[in-house]
């Protein structure tokens, strides 16, 4: 039977080698394709002329509002079920929106996303969340031994792709940690990313170009060292945890001897 913490372990480093050799093919494309012969693809010309229609839908909207609500919907929704990818979510706003006023948008959906799951861990209490957290040995356990002492840590879960975003959320939310700072360093942890995505969705009209591709060669790279990092953060993490229980555990069999 495969040990699932080595399990873990593997598809983290697959994952990050995967990012990594998508960013370099990528800029590949980027540096060694003319962009010319893809705009006269038919399905290429269809794929711009639903943008182009999806945008002149959107601006023709009597009130805007309506879109935003949508979005976010979709974070609130992501919640509870495992509906678009967040990474799409903030690429079709970007896309319909101005910069800023997109990364705003995407900002205030994360924070709901982020804030109803804590709230749901809050109520839940600690022992129950811990269950939810058991496929994710070494996250659990990276937690349980500093995450709630180390904000950095809540940090880095944010800014790594590969980490479980709800359940992250519902851990710091049984440990009544306070709201205030778990709230802003998750925002701090994703902003890069949102930065990538909201550059990417500006230049959705000119797909194959560098302009699109160069937000998201930054974040895949940023990513899959990242992931490869703190892989071994926490493998690290996971091993000291268990010295510390060993010393525990020889101390408490030598305080035994002596009480016998």
């Amino acid at each position: 039977m495969i040990d699932r913490e080595s399990f873990l372990k593997k598809v983290i480093r697959l994952s990050a080698y995967g990012l990594l050799l998508a960013a370099a093919a990528l800029l590949a494309w980027s540096i060694f394709t003319r962009i010319d012969w893809v705009e006269e693809l038919p399905w290429y010309k269809n794929y711009l002329v639903f943008l182009e229609d999806l945008r002149l839908r959107v601006e023709g909207l009597p009130n805007r509002w309506i879109v935003f609500i949508i979005i976010e919907s979709l974070f609130l929704l992501k919640c509870i079920v495992p509906v678009a990818p967040v990474s799409l979510v903030c690429l079709i706003s970007s896309a319909v929106f101005p910069f800023y006023t997109a990364l705003l948008i995407n900002l205030s959906g994360l924070a709901l996303m982020f804030s109803v799951r804590y709230v749901f861990g809050y109520s839940l209490g600690t022992d129950k969340v811990v269950k939810l957290l058991e496929r994710y040995e070494n996250t659990r356990k990276a937690l349980e031994h500093d995450g709630v002492e180390n904000p950095w840590l809540l940090f880095v879960f944010r800014f790594v792709p590969v980490f479980p975003t709800n359940r992250i959320s519902g851990f710091y939310g049984s440990r009544k940690y306070d709201y205030k700072k778990f709230l802003l360093f998750s925002l701090l942890g994703y902003v890069p990313r949102l930065l990538s995505y909201g550059a990417a969705g500006r230049n959705m009209f000119q797909s194959f170009s560098f302009s699109f591709l160069s937000p998201l060669i930054v974040i895949f790279t940023i990513s899959g060292i990242s992931m490869l990092a703190v892989n071994e953060i926490l493998i690290y993490t996971a091993e000291k945890s268990q010295v510390k229980k060993n010393q525990q555990s020889a101390q408490f069999r030598k305080e035994s001897k002596k009480d016998g």
